[in-house]
């Protein structure tokens, strides 16, 4: 029992990281959605018909918006993952000063 609760950490252990070096799905989408709205565009700059001048604007509106939105989602991932990193930090530090307490503690009961 004790060897598959430590496997099912460790594996989930293993997810969860993975999951926080990797770029959110959302994130992933957006820079899709641009990508395809840059090709989009591109294609239409050439054309003079006012419909596509007017598919043209819509676009770049939506260009912007997207844009904003994965600035902002990018923003809130960077700052997840550097708090978390800092919070590992924190507690391997903890570990290290505990560890020393006990150390200490052992040889002054010597």
């Amino acid at each position: 029992w004790p060897d598959k609760a430590v496997d099912l950490m460790d594996e989930a252990m293993s997810s969860l990281r993975l999951e926080i070096e990797s770029e959110p799905t959302e994130l992933d989408e957006l820079k899709r959605e641009v990508q395809k709205l840059e090709i989009e565009k591109e294609g239409l700059k050439s054309e003079k018909t006012s419909d596509s001048q007017k598919k043209l604007r819509g676009i770049c509106r939506s260009l912007a918006d997207i844009k904003e939105k994965a600035q902002a989602l990018e923003l809130k991932w960077k700052t997840e993952k550097e708090l978390i990193q800092k919070i590992k930090n924190l507690k391997k530090e903890a570990d290290s000063l505990r560890s020393i307490c006990e150390t200490s503690q052992r040889e002054a009961n010597l």
